[in-house]
Protein backbone atom coordinates (compact mmCIF):
# COMPACT_ATOMS: atom_id res chain seq x y z
CA UNK A 1 0.00 0.00 0.00
CA UNK A 2 1.06 3.49 -0.80
CA UNK A 3 1.47 6.11 1.82
CA UNK A 4 0.66 10.18 1.63
CA UNK A 5 3.29 12.21 3.27
CA UNK A 6 1.34 15.43 3.63
CA UNK A 7 -2.03 15.36 4.81
CA UNK A 8 -4.05 18.08 6.68
CA UNK A 9 -6.74 17.64 9.73
CA UNK A 10 -9.58 17.41 7.03
CA UNK A 11 -8.12 14.90 4.60
CA UNK A 12 -7.44 12.69 7.55
CA UNK A 13 -10.68 12.95 8.96
CA UNK A 14 -12.30 10.67 6.38
CA UNK A 15 -9.16 8.86 4.88
CA UNK A 16 -9.16 5.53 5.10
CA UNK A 17 -5.80 3.35 5.85
CA UNK A 18 -4.09 3.21 2.95
CA UNK A 19 -3.80 7.08 2.67
CA UNK A 20 -2.67 7.29 5.95
CA UNK A 21 0.73 8.49 6.93
CA UNK A 22 2.91 5.58 8.40
CA UNK A 23 3.92 7.09 11.37
CA UNK A 24 4.84 6.13 14.82
CA UNK A 25 1.47 7.44 15.74
CA UNK A 26 -0.18 4.68 13.63
CA UNK A 27 1.50 1.87 14.59
CA UNK A 28 2.66 2.40 17.81
CA UNK A 29 2.82 0.19 21.44
CA UNK A 30 -0.16 2.02 22.63
CA UNK A 31 -2.61 1.50 19.68
CA UNK A 32 -1.04 -1.99 19.23
CA UNK A 33 -2.13 -2.69 23.29
CA UNK A 34 -5.54 -0.84 22.52
CA UNK A 35 -6.86 -3.05 20.19
CA UNK A 36 -5.91 -5.64 22.33
CA UNK A 37 -7.62 -4.82 24.90
CA UNK A 38 -10.59 -4.50 22.78
CA UNK A 39 -10.56 -7.56 21.44
CA UNK A 40 -10.40 -9.08 24.51
CA UNK A 41 -12.94 -7.02 26.57
CA UNK A 42 -15.71 -7.26 23.58
CA UNK A 43 -14.90 -10.88 23.48
CA UNK A 44 -14.18 -12.18 26.91
CA UNK A 45 -17.95 -11.71 28.06
CA UNK A 46 -19.81 -13.61 25.57
CA UNK A 47 -17.35 -16.48 26.48
CA UNK A 48 -17.77 -16.12 30.42
CA UNK A 49 -21.99 -16.55 29.42
CA UNK A 50 -20.56 -19.47 27.53
CA UNK A 51 -19.08 -21.10 30.16
CA UNK A 52 -21.92 -20.10 33.11
CA UNK A 53 -24.34 -21.56 30.65
CA UNK A 54 -24.67 -24.74 33.06
CA UNK A 55 -25.06 -22.42 36.28
CA UNK A 56 -27.34 -19.77 34.33
CA UNK A 57 -29.51 -23.08 33.23
CA UNK A 58 -29.43 -24.87 36.53
CA UNK A 59 -33.36 -25.09 37.24
CA UNK A 60 -34.41 -25.18 33.85
CA UNK A 61 -33.66 -28.63 32.52
CA UNK A 62 -36.18 -28.65 29.57
CA UNK A 63 -33.74 -25.40 28.16
CA UNK A 64 -30.82 -26.86 25.92
CA UNK A 65 -27.41 -25.16 26.54
CA UNK A 66 -27.12 -24.18 22.91
CA UNK A 67 -30.62 -21.92 23.62
CA UNK A 68 -27.58 -19.64 25.87
CA UNK A 69 -25.21 -19.68 22.39
CA UNK A 70 -28.07 -18.34 20.33
CA UNK A 71 -29.47 -15.83 22.60
CA UNK A 72 -25.30 -14.66 22.67
CA UNK A 73 -25.34 -14.49 19.14
CA UNK A 74 -28.39 -13.32 16.85
CA UNK A 75 -28.53 -9.67 18.26
CA UNK A 76 -24.93 -9.62 17.68
CA UNK A 77 -25.81 -10.78 13.92
CA UNK A 78 -28.58 -8.58 13.51
CA UNK A 79 -25.59 -5.45 14.72
CA UNK A 80 -23.34 -6.86 12.59
CA UNK A 81 -25.72 -6.59 9.57
CA UNK A 82 -26.89 -3.02 9.68
CA UNK A 83 -24.29 -1.34 11.87
CA UNK A 84 -22.14 -1.12 8.94
CA UNK A 85 -23.87 1.56 7.29
CA UNK A 86 -24.16 3.78 9.78
CA UNK A 87 -19.81 3.76 10.90
CA UNK A 88 -19.13 6.72 9.27
CA UNK A 89 -22.14 8.65 11.03
CA UNK A 90 -21.93 7.92 14.15
CA UNK A 91 -18.96 8.63 16.12
CA UNK A 92 -16.71 5.92 17.96
CA UNK A 93 -16.86 7.63 20.91
CA UNK A 94 -21.02 7.06 21.04
CA UNK A 95 -20.09 3.06 19.64
CA UNK A 96 -17.65 2.26 22.42
CA UNK A 97 -19.74 4.04 25.22
CA UNK A 98 -23.08 2.14 24.06
CA UNK A 99 -20.69 -0.75 24.30
CA UNK A 100 -19.67 -0.37 27.65
CA UNK A 101 -22.83 0.28 29.04
CA UNK A 102 -24.64 -2.46 27.64
CA UNK A 103 -22.11 -5.20 28.09
CA UNK A 104 -22.38 -3.81 32.18
CA UNK A 105 -25.80 -4.21 31.83
CA UNK A 106 -25.55 -7.74 30.76
CA UNK A 107 -23.84 -8.88 33.33
CA UNK A 108 -25.89 -7.05 35.83
CA UNK A 109 -28.77 -8.51 34.89
CA UNK A 110 -27.77 -11.94 34.61
CA UNK A 111 -26.13 -12.09 37.98
CA UNK A 112 -29.05 -9.95 39.87
CA UNK A 113 -32.44 -10.73 38.57
CA UNK A 114 -33.98 -13.74 38.71
CA UNK A 115 -36.33 -14.74 36.55
CA UNK A 116 -34.89 -16.76 33.59
CA UNK A 117 -36.37 -14.53 30.81
CA UNK A 118 -34.72 -11.35 32.54
CA UNK A 119 -31.61 -13.39 32.37
CA UNK A 120 -31.70 -14.16 28.75
CA UNK A 121 -32.30 -10.54 28.19
CA UNK A 122 -29.14 -9.63 29.93
CA UNK A 123 -27.53 -12.24 27.73
CA UNK A 124 -28.96 -10.64 24.54
CA UNK A 125 -27.89 -6.86 25.69
CA UNK A 126 -24.14 -8.62 25.72
CA UNK A 127 -24.99 -10.07 21.91
CA UNK A 128 -25.50 -6.28 21.05
CA UNK A 129 -22.53 -5.25 22.69
CA UNK A 130 -20.20 -7.73 21.19
CA UNK A 131 -22.04 -7.19 17.68
CA UNK A 132 -21.45 -3.55 18.19
CA UNK A 133 -17.97 -3.33 19.15
CA UNK A 134 -16.83 -6.12 16.73
CA UNK A 135 -18.32 -3.82 13.95
CA UNK A 136 -16.73 -0.43 15.12
CA UNK A 137 -13.18 -1.81 16.22
CA UNK A 138 -13.01 -3.58 13.39
CA UNK A 139 -14.22 -0.55 10.81
CA UNK A 140 -11.84 1.63 13.62
CA UNK A 141 -8.45 -0.07 12.09
CA UNK A 142 -9.19 1.16 8.65
CA UNK A 143 -7.61 4.01 10.28
CA UNK A 144 -4.33 2.59 11.82
CA UNK A 145 -1.71 0.57 10.85
CA UNK A 146 -2.38 -3.21 9.90
CA UNK A 147 -0.59 -4.07 12.35
CA UNK A 148 -3.32 -3.37 14.80
CA UNK A 149 -5.47 -6.31 12.86
CA UNK A 150 -3.33 -8.66 14.61
CA UNK A 151 -3.28 -7.29 17.97
CA UNK A 152 -7.12 -7.70 17.32
CA UNK A 153 -7.59 -10.95 16.79
CA UNK A 154 -5.30 -11.75 19.23
CA UNK A 155 -7.18 -10.13 21.82
CA UNK A 156 -10.32 -12.29 20.72
CA UNK A 157 -8.59 -15.27 21.01
CA UNK A 158 -6.77 -14.29 24.72
CA UNK A 159 -10.40 -13.76 25.07
CA UNK A 160 -11.55 -17.57 24.81
CA UNK A 161 -8.43 -18.50 27.34
CA UNK A 162 -9.16 -15.96 29.91
CA UNK A 163 -13.24 -16.33 30.12
CA UNK A 164 -13.11 -19.84 30.61
CA UNK A 165 -10.21 -19.66 33.31
CA UNK A 166 -11.81 -17.16 34.67
CA UNK A 167 -15.01 -18.34 35.12
CA UNK A 168 -13.20 -22.40 36.27
CA UNK A 169 -11.51 -20.25 38.40
CA UNK A 170 -13.50 -18.62 40.99
CA UNK A 171 -16.19 -20.89 40.58
CA UNK A 172 -14.36 -24.29 41.37
CA UNK A 173 -11.23 -22.46 42.89
CA UNK A 174 -12.34 -20.20 45.30
CA UNK A 175 -16.38 -21.46 45.16
CA UNK A 176 -17.40 -17.77 44.39
CA UNK A 177 -21.14 -18.13 43.26
CA UNK A 178 -22.31 -17.00 39.99
CA UNK A 179 -23.53 -13.57 40.90
CA UNK A 180 -20.28 -12.66 42.57
CA UNK A 181 -18.51 -13.98 39.84
CA UNK A 182 -19.92 -11.66 37.06
CA UNK A 183 -20.47 -8.81 39.08
CA UNK A 184 -16.85 -8.56 39.56
CA UNK A 185 -16.19 -9.01 35.58
CA UNK A 186 -18.28 -5.36 35.42
CA UNK A 187 -14.23 -4.13 35.50
CA UNK A 188 -13.89 -5.72 32.19
CA UNK A 189 -16.14 -3.09 30.12
CA UNK A 190 -14.79 -0.54 32.44
CA UNK A 191 -11.15 -1.19 30.94
CA UNK A 192 -12.48 -0.68 27.54
CA UNK A 193 -14.17 2.80 28.36
CA UNK A 194 -10.40 3.74 29.69
CA UNK A 195 -8.28 2.46 26.78
CA UNK A 196 -10.35 3.57 24.54
CA UNK A 197 -10.25 7.34 26.29
CA UNK A 198 -6.33 7.44 27.15
CA UNK A 199 -4.34 4.22 25.93
CA UNK A 200 -5.40 4.57 21.76
CA UNK A 201 -3.68 7.61 20.19
CA UNK A 202 -6.11 9.91 18.39
CA UNK A 203 -5.31 13.10 16.40
CA UNK A 204 -8.33 14.20 16.14
CA UNK A 205 -11.98 13.18 18.17
CA UNK A 206 -14.40 11.98 15.63
CA UNK A 207 -12.81 9.90 13.03
CA UNK A 208 -15.92 9.79 10.98
CA UNK A 209 -18.39 12.63 9.31
CA UNK A 210 -21.37 13.01 8.29
CA UNK A 211 -22.93 12.49 5.00
CA UNK A 212 -23.61 16.14 4.42
CA UNK A 213 -20.05 17.21 5.68
CA UNK A 214 -18.38 14.77 3.36
CA UNK A 215 -20.54 16.38 0.25
CA UNK A 216 -18.71 19.31 -0.79
CA UNK A 217 -15.36 18.35 -0.88
CA UNK A 218 -13.63 16.85 -3.60
CA UNK A 219 -12.82 13.00 -4.17
CA UNK A 220 -15.76 12.33 -1.65
CA UNK A 221 -16.21 8.48 -1.38
CA UNK A 222 -19.39 7.39 -2.39
CA UNK A 223 -21.40 6.12 1.11
CA UNK A 224 -24.77 6.00 -0.65
CA UNK A 225 -26.90 1.77 -0.40
CA UNK A 226 -26.19 1.48 -4.00
CA UNK A 227 -22.70 1.93 -3.39
CA UNK A 228 -22.47 -0.33 -0.71
CA UNK A 229 -24.76 -3.15 -2.18
CA UNK A 230 -21.50 -3.02 -4.83
CA UNK A 231 -19.21 -3.25 -2.54
CA UNK A 232 -20.40 -6.17 -0.83
CA UNK A 233 -20.65 -8.49 -3.97
CA UNK A 234 -17.00 -9.18 -3.97
CA UNK A 235 -16.87 -9.71 -0.63
CA UNK A 236 -19.34 -12.36 0.01
CA UNK A 237 -17.60 -15.11 -2.26
CA UNK A 238 -14.10 -14.28 -1.65
CA UNK A 239 -14.31 -13.50 2.05
CA UNK A 240 -17.76 -14.13 3.78
CA UNK A 241 -19.13 -16.92 2.62
CA UNK A 242 -15.56 -19.45 3.62
CA UNK A 243 -15.47 -17.78 7.05
CA UNK A 244 -19.36 -18.06 7.62
CA UNK A 245 -18.47 -22.08 6.55
CA UNK A 246 -15.47 -22.48 9.55
CA UNK A 247 -17.41 -21.09 12.02
CA UNK A 248 -20.51 -22.78 11.29
CA UNK A 249 -18.41 -26.26 11.54
CA UNK A 250 -16.19 -24.73 14.07
CA UNK A 251 -19.67 -23.80 16.42
CA UNK A 252 -21.25 -27.36 15.51
CA UNK A 253 -18.39 -29.50 16.36
CA UNK A 254 -17.91 -27.22 19.65
CA UNK A 255 -21.59 -27.07 20.54
CA UNK A 256 -23.16 -29.91 19.50
CA UNK A 257 -20.25 -33.04 18.86
CA UNK A 258 -18.25 -32.16 22.32
CA UNK A 259 -21.44 -32.27 23.84
CA UNK A 260 -22.09 -35.58 22.70
CA UNK A 261 -18.52 -36.96 22.66
CA UNK A 262 -17.31 -39.29 25.48
CA UNK A 263 -15.24 -41.88 25.97
CA UNK A 264 -14.70 -44.96 29.48
CA UNK A 265 -13.11 -43.09 31.82
CA UNK A 266 -9.88 -45.52 32.64
CA UNK A 267 -8.90 -44.89 29.08
CA UNK A 268 -8.66 -40.72 29.69
CA UNK A 269 -6.93 -38.30 32.10
CA UNK A 270 -10.59 -37.71 33.98
CA UNK A 271 -12.61 -38.57 36.69
CA UNK A 272 -15.62 -37.43 35.85
CA UNK A 273 -17.33 -37.32 32.53
CA UNK A 274 -18.45 -33.65 32.45
CA UNK A 275 -14.56 -33.28 32.49
CA UNK A 276 -14.85 -34.11 28.93
CA UNK A 277 -16.42 -31.00 27.66
CA UNK A 278 -14.73 -28.76 29.20
CA UNK A 279 -11.38 -29.84 28.00
CA UNK A 280 -12.56 -30.36 24.92
CA UNK A 281 -13.49 -26.05 25.33
CA UNK A 282 -9.92 -25.61 26.76
CA UNK A 283 -8.10 -27.02 23.94
CA UNK A 284 -10.00 -25.20 21.63
CA UNK A 285 -9.40 -21.82 22.98
CA UNK A 286 -5.85 -22.76 23.29
CA UNK A 287 -5.80 -23.42 19.51
CA UNK A 288 -7.80 -19.86 18.55
CA UNK A 289 -5.13 -18.13 20.46
CA UNK A 290 -2.21 -19.59 19.00
CA UNK A 291 -3.27 -18.87 15.55
CA UNK A 292 -5.16 -15.84 15.94
CA UNK A 293 -1.63 -14.48 17.09
CA UNK A 294 0.91 -16.44 14.99
CA UNK A 295 -1.28 -17.40 12.51
CA UNK A 296 -0.10 -14.27 10.00
CA UNK A 297 3.53 -15.80 10.27
CA UNK A 298 2.64 -18.19 6.86
CA UNK A 299 -0.18 -15.93 5.54
CA UNK A 300 -2.86 -17.81 3.48
CA UNK A 301 -4.72 -15.53 0.62
CA UNK A 302 -7.32 -17.74 0.32
CA UNK A 303 -9.77 -18.28 2.94
CA UNK A 304 -11.66 -21.40 1.06
CA UNK A 305 -8.95 -23.69 2.33
CA UNK A 306 -9.63 -23.59 5.69
CA UNK A 307 -12.94 -23.52 5.20
CA UNK A 308 -12.73 -26.82 3.27
CA UNK A 309 -10.44 -28.29 6.22
CA UNK A 310 -12.62 -27.04 8.99
CA UNK A 311 -15.92 -28.97 7.25
CA UNK A 312 -13.52 -32.48 7.13
CA UNK A 313 -12.95 -31.97 11.04
CA UNK A 314 -17.31 -31.42 11.63
CA UNK A 315 -17.60 -34.61 9.77
CA UNK A 316 -14.68 -37.03 11.18
CA UNK A 317 -15.52 -35.76 14.88
CA UNK A 318 -19.08 -36.52 14.23
CA UNK A 319 -18.68 -39.48 12.76
CA UNK A 320 -16.18 -40.55 15.91
CA UNK A 321 -19.35 -40.26 18.08
CA UNK A 322 -21.48 -42.52 16.38
CA UNK A 323 -18.67 -45.02 15.40
CA UNK A 324 -15.81 -44.48 17.48
CA UNK A 325 -13.48 -45.20 14.48
CA UNK A 326 -10.53 -43.39 16.81
CA UNK A 327 -10.94 -44.43 19.73
CA UNK A 328 -8.01 -42.64 21.11
CA UNK A 329 -8.85 -39.52 23.04
CA UNK A 330 -5.27 -38.00 22.55
CA UNK A 331 -5.97 -38.45 18.99
CA UNK A 332 -9.25 -35.89 19.43
CA UNK A 333 -7.00 -33.80 21.56
CA UNK A 334 -4.88 -33.29 19.01
CA UNK A 335 -8.01 -32.66 16.04
CA UNK A 336 -9.53 -30.13 18.43
CA UNK A 337 -6.31 -28.04 18.57
CA UNK A 338 -6.07 -28.20 15.13
CA UNK A 339 -10.12 -27.15 14.97
CA UNK A 340 -9.16 -24.18 16.68
CA UNK A 341 -5.99 -23.04 14.80
CA UNK A 342 -8.01 -23.80 11.38
CA UNK A 343 -10.67 -21.38 13.36
CA UNK A 344 -8.46 -18.37 14.68
CA UNK A 345 -5.78 -18.75 11.37
CA UNK A 346 -9.36 -18.18 8.89
CA UNK A 347 -10.59 -15.15 11.32
CA UNK A 348 -6.89 -12.91 11.12
CA UNK A 349 -6.19 -13.94 7.40
CA UNK A 350 -9.39 -12.88 6.57
CA UNK A 351 -9.26 -9.53 7.72
CA UNK A 352 -5.93 -8.89 6.68
CA UNK A 353 -6.48 -10.51 3.32
CA UNK A 354 -9.08 -7.23 3.46
CA UNK A 355 -7.27 -4.88 4.49
CA UNK A 356 -4.34 -5.85 1.37
CA UNK A 357 -6.95 -6.69 -1.23
CA UNK A 358 -10.11 -4.11 -1.21
CA UNK A 359 -9.45 -0.60 -2.17
CA UNK A 360 -9.17 2.03 0.28
CA UNK A 361 -12.26 3.73 -0.03
CA UNK A 362 -14.02 0.74 0.97
CA UNK A 363 -12.25 -0.41 3.50
CA UNK A 364 -13.78 1.15 6.52
CA UNK A 365 -17.17 -0.41 5.28
CA UNK A 366 -15.90 -3.73 4.08
CA UNK A 367 -14.57 -4.37 7.33
CA UNK A 368 -17.52 -3.86 9.33
CA UNK A 369 -19.55 -5.58 6.78
CA UNK A 370 -17.22 -8.59 6.81
CA UNK A 371 -17.49 -9.25 10.58
CA UNK A 372 -20.96 -10.83 9.67
CA UNK A 373 -19.67 -13.83 8.63
CA UNK A 374 -18.72 -15.49 12.23
CA UNK A 375 -22.14 -14.08 13.85
CA UNK A 376 -23.80 -16.17 10.92
CA UNK A 377 -21.94 -19.25 11.01
CA UNK A 378 -22.53 -19.79 14.47
CA UNK A 379 -26.02 -18.61 14.30
CA UNK A 380 -26.90 -21.31 12.48
CA UNK A 381 -24.67 -23.34 14.09
CA UNK A 382 -26.61 -23.00 17.27
CA UNK A 383 -29.85 -23.85 15.37
CA UNK A 384 -28.28 -26.92 13.81
CA UNK A 385 -27.14 -28.10 17.23
CA UNK A 386 -30.89 -27.96 18.81
CA UNK A 387 -31.18 -30.78 16.43
CA UNK A 388 -27.61 -32.38 16.17
CA UNK A 389 -26.83 -32.82 19.53
CA UNK A 390 -29.70 -34.81 20.57
CA UNK A 391 -28.89 -36.88 17.47
CA UNK A 392 -25.33 -37.57 18.27
CA UNK A 393 -26.04 -38.97 22.06
CA UNK A 394 -28.83 -41.13 21.08
CA UNK A 395 -26.34 -42.67 18.65
CA UNK A 396 -23.35 -43.03 21.59
CA UNK A 397 -24.03 -45.28 24.56
CA UNK A 398 -21.78 -43.33 27.11
CA UNK A 399 -23.81 -39.74 25.94
CA UNK A 400 -27.45 -41.78 26.99
CA UNK A 401 -25.84 -42.80 29.95
CA UNK A 402 -24.48 -39.12 31.17
CA UNK A 403 -27.58 -37.43 30.32
CA UNK A 404 -29.52 -40.66 31.50
CA UNK A 405 -31.60 -41.26 28.35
Amino acid sequence: MGYQTVMNEDQIDTAPLATLPETPLHCSRHNLAAFFIFGLVNNVIYVIFLSAAADILEKQQNIRKSAVLLANILPCFLVKLIAPYFVRIIPYRFMVGACVTLSTLSLLSVAWLDPIWLKFVGILLASLSSGLGETAFLALTSYYHPRVIIYWSSGTGAAGIIGSVYYVLFSSVFEFGMRTILTLACILPVLMSLSYAFLLQKEHDDIQVSEEELSPKPKVVDVSFGSRIRTIRPLILRYILPLFLVYYAEYTINQGVFFSLFYPLEGTPFKHYNDHYKTYSAIYQIGVFISRTFGRLVPVSNSWIFAILQCVMLVLLSCEVVFSYIGQIWIIFAMILLEGLLGGAAYVNTFCNITEQVDPSNLEFSMAFAGIADSSGIGLAGFTCLFFEPFLCQRNSLCRINRNL
